[in-house]
């Protein structure tokens, strides 16, 4: 009888052109995403998406997790671009702090996003986590979160792209 292994989680599913509401725990949770290395998060952010071309609907940094968004680019999975955010941003936290090893929990949370309204629901949690939080007495004043319409170019383009 072969030895049982722990339980295997379900694979993502990839639907294209299709937004994912996605979340994922620092390891442990630390609370890493304060400060400079919060700033520094949503820079790395914005420049992964920048060069991998996938869009960014919306985001929260949150002092322990992190909340996004994203549509994957078209030659890319949802895996994939997590591979990509959760890599970069652990190389660029890290970096700062002068540490190294693990920074995220292993995996993510993802919801498949099929309609508009669950979308703008969508984009609304992630914008009021921090308020939620207590961190802020509205979202537009978290500086580590797309609640001040910074992603809205992406939002906007999603729906233009004829997406849905």
């Amino acid at each position: 009888m072969a030895e049982a292994r722990g339980a295997r989680r379900p694979p993502h599913i990839d639907l294209p052109n299709t937004p994912y509401f996605v979340s994922s725990r620092t390891h442990e949770s630390r609370r890493l995403f304060v400060g400079a290395e919060a700033e520094a998060a949503c820079s790395e952010l914005r420049a992964i998406r920048e060069q991998y071309g996938f869009l960014l609907l919306a985001f929260a940094f949150m002092p322990d997790h992190a909340h996004f968004v994203i549509v994957p680019a078209a030659d890319s999975t949802l895996s994939r671009t997590m591979q990509l955010i959760k890599g970069r941003i652990s190389r660029r936290i890290n970096d700062l702090l002068g540490a190294e090893g693990t920074m995220w929990q292993q995996g993510f949370y993802d919801k498949i996003v099929q309609t508009r309204e669950q979308l703008n629901a969508f984009i609304e949690y992630t914008h009021k986590n921090p308020v939620e939080a207590g961190l802020v007495q509205r979202g537009e004043q978290y500086a580590f979160s797309s609640a001040d319409g910074s992603c809205m170019v992406d939002y906007r383009r999603f729906f233009d792209e004829a997406r849905v």
